[in-house]
């Protein structure tokens, strides 16, 4: 394997491992390969490229955008893309519960297969530019902006956050289930859910594991309308099929009474079954 070091004007310091590319901490923001795209109710399908304090034809001004719409931003991970199937059905739930900007980022080139090692480090710069966007964007909106990351793009919205310090975005979201990616078609469903992703508070993930944290306590809403106030950890009991939520686990309805939980569980059905 053959290693190449570069530095030049444009993309700073990286470090090349065949098809894998490692930038370095001091990689400047704006990169052309952290690129934003926007979703909104006149232009649904196809993403409008945008950027910030630029004249081109991407610049934000020229786009669907509108400053007093709050804006979700959409995260891909390891080896995704700006139009991942899962991320998109997210988009189209957003769109059709409310008047939104939608933004995708895309960072594919620093995130492919077969580089999880490197894509895992390149989530800081990622970050980065996520935050330099984020900074500019502050400047012609309200602060209503939430940032949703999906696995390696949690990574991605965690070190935006950190480097925006001591801005603080509104929300940040990465949604988790025992199933890595069905989390993305219950986060989905959560946005315009009737019946809600209801569970029940458990102490920690050893209890989770250990089988100690049977439905019982307050009950708390997951998913896209948790309540910003909300602490702790929750259990979240699911449907096989969509409609994955069941509605309030305390409630005596019949899809709840179709999924009782037995006295010892089946790890099975907790791995295929459960938010976190």
């Amino acid at each position: 394997l053959i290693a190449h070091f570069t530095c030049n004007a444009v993309f700073g310091r990286e470090l090349q491992l065949g098809r894998c590319r490692l930038v370095l901490d001091d990689h400047p923001c704006p990169d052309a390969r952290v690129s934003f795209f926007l979703f909104t109710r006149a232009n649904p399908i196809e993403g409008q490229q945008v950027e910030i304090g630029l004249r081109g034809k991407n610049s934000i001004s020229l786009s669907h955008y509108n400053s007093s719409r709050p804006s979700k931003i959409l995260i891909h991970g390891y080896n995704g893309h700006k139009y991942l199937d899962l991320l998109m059905d997210i988009k189209t739930e957003y769109l059709l519960e409310g008047d939104y900007n939608v933004l995708t980022v895309d960072w594919r080139s620093l995130s492919a297969r077969p580089c999880y090692p490197l894509a895992a480090i390149n989530t800081k710069h990622a970050g980065k530019c996520v935050a330099h966007f984020i900074r500019q964007l502050l400047m012609l909106t309200t602060d209503q902006i939430h940032l949703i990351g999906f696995s390696l793009g949690a990574h991605v919205a965690a070190s935006a956050a950190m480097h925006l310090r001591p801005i603080k975005v509104a929300r940040i979201t990465d949604p988790m289930s025992c199933d890595h990616h069905r989390s993305l078609m219950y986060f989905a469903e959560s946005i315009r859910s009737v019946a809600g992703f209801w569970g029940w508070p458990c102490s920690n993930m050893a209890a989770y594991l250990q089988f100690r944290c049977p439905p019982r306590g307050a009950p708390c809403l997951m998913g896209a309308n948790t309540p910003n106030t909300s602490r702790g950890f929750c259990l979240v009991y699911t449907a096989e099929s969509p409609p994955y939520a069941l509605g309030r686990w305390t409630s005596n309805n019949t899809r709840w009474n179709n999924r009782i939980l037995p006295e010892k569980w089946n790890p099975k059905q907790i791995d295929s079954n459960l938010i976190v």
